[in-house]
């Protein structure tokens, strides 16, 4: 779940050419696991030309339904596009770049609830840590994704918080709230920022000394 906020926001610098906005659609390619890697671990693919790297997710669901870990040799589908050009960051401003357009905030909520079966189990405590930071990527895309759509190739000022709520008899379901916000933004390169001119007039002032 996400969206904008209402608001007032920074209209374009005049005289300035913005880049090209990018094409905001998502598309599905399909990857195998190498033999050296599992769930969780990162993985170099050659797409299109361009090495990137890709998380290889826990489980998979199997052809009957069922779901289980991944290991070497599955087969898994991603999704890729031009959202993971978009620049992220909790700065205000990014060093080398001024900001030439600003949107409306944007936001991102995701929610994950499981079971804790054994309480102060560190192994389960670890697991919520990695849990957590699933979402924190999950909630991160989806900001990224809204601001390819809304023409921009930044998202500055980005703020999260993460709420966990404990309930049952002895606190073992458990529901986790990622919210992520943060400001779209076009940003451009100071030296591809082109000089804007200003005119002056010079106003002659009588010496009434003389």
């Amino acid at each position: 779940m996400g969206g904008a906020l209402k608001g007032a926001y920074a209209p374009p610098l005049p005289g300035i050419a913005l880049p090209p906005k990018m094409d905001p659609t998502v598309r599905t390619y399909m990857a195998t696991v190498p033999k050296n890697k599992r769930g969780g671990d990162k993985m170099l693919l050659d797409l299109n030309g361009n090495q990137i790297s890709i998380t290889i997710p826990y489980k998979i669901r199997t052809g009957d339904g069922a779901v289980r870990p991944t290991k070497p040799g599955d087969k898994f589908k991603f999704e890729w596009g031009n959202r993971e050009k978009v620049i992220a960051s909790t700065l205000p401003t990014l060093p080398g770049t001024t900001v030439v357009e600003a949107k409306p905030m944007i936001f991102a909520n995701i929610s994950d609830a499981f079971y804790s079966r054994h309480m102060n189990d560190q192994t389960e405590q670890t697991g919520m840590s990695k849990k957590v930071g699933n979402l924190l990527q999950e909630a991160q895309t989806q900001l990224l994704q809204q601001a390819v759509e809304a023409g921009c190739n930044a998202v500055l000022g980005i703020h999260n918080n993460v709420t966990i709520d404990s309930s049952g008899e002895r606190g073992n379901s458990k529901i986790v709230i990622v919210t992520m916000i943060g400001t779209p933004c076009v940003i451009m390169r100071l030296e591809d920022v082109p000089v804007v001119a200003q005119t002056a007039e010079a106003v002659l002032i009588p010496d009434y000394a003389r």
